[in-house]
């Protein structure tokens, strides 16, 4: 009976080896899966907020090229209307006063743009 015993509780042992040996698979096979998990979802935010700075970007670059046509368009207009009417190779060279109400127009173009914002 004491062999009987004996091989009994040294069964029971290698059962719980067995299963204590499962556990620890199953927690390393857990842990992979999560690190695994967590690094694909680091790469999706990193890609949506690159994709999010790339249009604010763009967004931004098409605002700024925007603001730059309002400009180019009112100086080349303040140009037409200040150039004196009888002249004749210098009308492209802008006067001083020229020059002022093209920067005064666009400082006002910049700051409703910061409005804007």
């Amino acid at each position: 009976m004491g062999d009987s015993n004996e091989n009994t509780i040294e069964a029971w042992r290698r059962v719980h080896l067995r299963l204590t040996l499962a556990i620890i698979q199953s927690r390393d096979n857990i842990a992979a899966q999560k690190t695994k998990k967590r690094c694909i979802l680091e790469e999706m935010c990193s890609k949506l907020m690159t994709e999010q700075a790339t249009a604010k970007k763009l967004k931004s670059a098409k605002r700024a090229a925007g603001q730059q046509q309002k400009v180019h368009a009112a100086a080349s207009e303040t140009a037409r209307v200040a150039a004196p009417q009888g002249s004749s190779g210098n009308s492209a060279v802008a006067t001083q006063e020229q020059i002022q109400l093209a920067f005064q127009m666009a400082q006002s173009l910049n700051n409703g743009a910061e409005k804007e914002s």
